[in-house]
């Protein structure tokens, strides 16, 4: 099947992130293509088999959607409303990753969802961290987390409320 650049971008995007919420599919990839028609570029693509559209996600046909990933796509799109240049799924404990200048320099900011008791989980990981250029962001399930929570480099706490992210330092 011939794809076009956008429909190649989404599949690009699924298989690195295996599913997303539709609307955070078209932000992106509104993001690269400014007058893209969301309809045509998905519906070839389902019509074909190549993806699927389930409980308001756009995904692969042999994925699940993790929960964790979508908010933290969620939050990178709040923090980059109008373009994002380079991200990536994270490497444990971070959901995921993406690169911002500041500053004239290149920023690692790297997002991470903190279940309730994951504490000192994320801790440990946090102790082998280079803190250089880098701005960290925890999802948390409860504000009251973040006193748990002892972090090496520059950092937010973000929790969500009546659908509604909250960022707080």
């Amino acid at each position: 099947m011939l794809l076009s650049k956008p429909q190649k971008s989404l599949i690009r995007l699924l298989r690195e992130f295996g599913a997303v919420r539709e609307g955070q599919a078209q932000k992106l990839l509104m993001m690269e293509y400014q007058d893209l028609r969301w309809e045509p570029v998905i519906r070839q693509l389902e019509s074909g088999g190549m993806v699927r559209r389930e409980d308001g996600c756009v995904k692969l046909p042999d994925c699940c959607p993790e929960i964790n990933l979508l908010n933290a796509i969620d939050v990178m799109l709040l923090l980059n409303p109008k373009k994002i240049e380079l991200f990536q799924k994270g490497i444990p404990p971070f959901s995921i990753t993406l690169f911002k200048e500041r500053n004239q320099m290149l920023w690692r900011y790297d997002v991470c969802s903190v279940s309730l008791g994951r504490e000192p989980v994320i801790n440990a990981a946090l102790e082998a961290v280079n803190p250089k250029y880098r701005i960290m962001i925890f999802i948390l399930e409860k504000p009251e987390q973040q006193k748990s929570l002892f972090v090496p480099c520059e950092h937010c706490f973000s929790w969500k409320e009546k659908g509604k992210y909250h960022f707080y330092k």
